[in-house]
């Protein structure tokens, strides 16, 4: 947003029969490209980490399971900025000791809360019955970013579920 300075180009991607600079800065969520020889990756936070688990999981299989969830995505650990979950978890000492070995905020919603997100999630009554919603993931990552876009929907194994949101973001030049 705003008029990109005189010292910066706008490289298009697209664009193939212009030759590109030996070196660059590139503003990603992901480290899949490489477009420059020397590159300088610029990674924003603006990924929220929507997590439940069962009673008594430990960090080290929480961290697996979002390690996975990160990895399959392409997203680098570094653009993480918050992770979620439901205020029955405020306690779970998996997830605390997760987020403080990351240096990560962890925040807790309602069941209230999360109920009042909008969108479309994956159902489960065994949650629901257990927490009194019915997706904790989902709805806890897309309410903490802002109503962001949902970039992977809720997946699970060894009694944790991730759902990953990136809050929608701009580059302001002024």
């Amino acid at each position: 947003v705003g008029e990109i300075p005189k010292e910066l180009q706008l490289l298009d991607e697209e664009d193939e029969t212009k030759e590109k600079p030996e070196m660059g800065i590139y503003v990603t969520n992901s480290y899949l490209k490489h477009p420059f020889v020397h590159t300088l990756y610029l990674v924003p936070k603006i990924i929220t980490l929507g997590v439940g688990c069962k009673k008594d999981t430990p960090a080290e299989t929480v961290e697996k399971v979002v390690r996975k969830a990160c990895d399959e995505l392409l997203i680098p650990s570094v653009s993480m900025e918050l992770v979620t979950s439901i205020d029955l978890k405020k306690e779970e000492q998996g997830i605390l000791e997760y987020c403080k070995e990351r240096n990560l905020p962890f925040e807790t919603y309602s069941a209230e809360q999360l109920k009042e997100v909008e969108g479309s999630f994956a159902e489960s009554k065994f949650v629901e019955e257990t927490t009194g919603v019915d997706n904790v993931c989902e709805r806890s990552a897309v309410l903490a970013s802002g109503n962001g876009r949902l970039l992977q929907r809720k997946t699970g194994e060894n009694g944790v579920t991730t759902a990953v949101a990136a809050r929608e973001w701009r580059i302001h030049f002024e």
